[in-house]
């Protein structure tokens, strides 16, 4: 199998001597250099469940591992468990979760290996979500705006007087965020939001549509993700759900901070 380019990439040598020691490859910085030389044998040790079971005997995931391969993992144990399992539950009120019969589908939109990449990508970006105060034209001339990548206001704010060119990125990260929320902060939104799921997967799909449009879309390679993403929303969710339940379940705050 081929390895996905965003591998070698995103994964540190901190990852990489995780990754041969724990699959048996060996130690050191020539096992490392091994796995360098061969990012298909990456590709195929990303799949051992040796890996979700030692980061499972630790709490400080962070500590031995990025978050891209911590993730990584995660997803690919998702996918295993989703493919052994009949049902994955689905919130339906605050600490009310009921069984839908749909791992099939979620199996299938988590196979695709791109997909799996852009998840994994996207849940590593928000343990750095950054806020502050950034410079923006307006009708009325420049003025500073009060920004937060978890704050889903104030990213909609950015992306109606943000510069053309930078609308790509805006409108993503929008879809992201929707994403997100709805998927891994999904019993936060329900509990202690006003904000409904069903809205979050509107805008989630809403904006995903719209990065879609964009030429970013092209050069950065993510065209055909973001366009899945807008039409299998739900899927992704749920996914992302599934997952934040199962392995991380009361970590997601020291993981990603608390949402606006």
């Amino acid at each position: 199998m081929a390895a996905s380019p965003l591998l070698l990439e995103h994964l540190s040598e901190q990852d990489l001597r995780f990754l041969a020691e724990a699959t048996g490859q060996g130690e050191g910085a020539q096992a490392v250099e091994r796995l360098r030389r061969a990012p298909e044998q990456v590709e195929v040790l990303l799949d051992d469940p040796r890996l979700f079971a030692e980061l499972s005997r630790v709490e400080e995931w962070l500590a031995r591992v990025t978050p891209f391969l911590l993730f990584q993992v995660f997803l690919r144990q998702a996918l295993r468990d989703l493919a052994s399992t009949s049902y994955a539950s689905e919130l339906a009120g605050p600490r009310m979760r009921v069984p839908v019969f749909d791992t099939p589908e979620l199996v299938r939109f988590l196979a695709d290996r791109q997909r799996r990449d852009y998840l994994a990508l996207l849940l590593a970006s928000f343990t750095r979500a950054s806020s502050g105060r950034i410079w923006v034209r307006t009708p009325r001339g420049p003025r500073r705006m009060r920004v937060s990548e978890l704050d889903l206001r104030r990213m909609k704010e950015l992306a109606r007087v943000v510069d053309a060119r930078d609308r790509f990125l805006v409108y993503r990260r929008i879809g992201d965020l929707a994403l997100f929320l709805s998927g891994v902060f999904a019993e936060h939104v329900a509990r202690l939001s006003a904000t409904p799921l069903d809205w979050l997967e509107e805008e989630g799909r809403r904006y995903y549509e719209l990065a879609a449009d964009q030429e970013g879309a092209n050069l950065s390679g993510w065209r055909q993700v973001l366009e899945s993403l807008a039409s299998d929303f739900r899927r992704a969710r749920r996914v992302l759900n599934f997952a934040s339940w199962r392995y991380f379940r009361g970590w997601q705050e020291r993981l990603f901070g608390t949402p606006v």
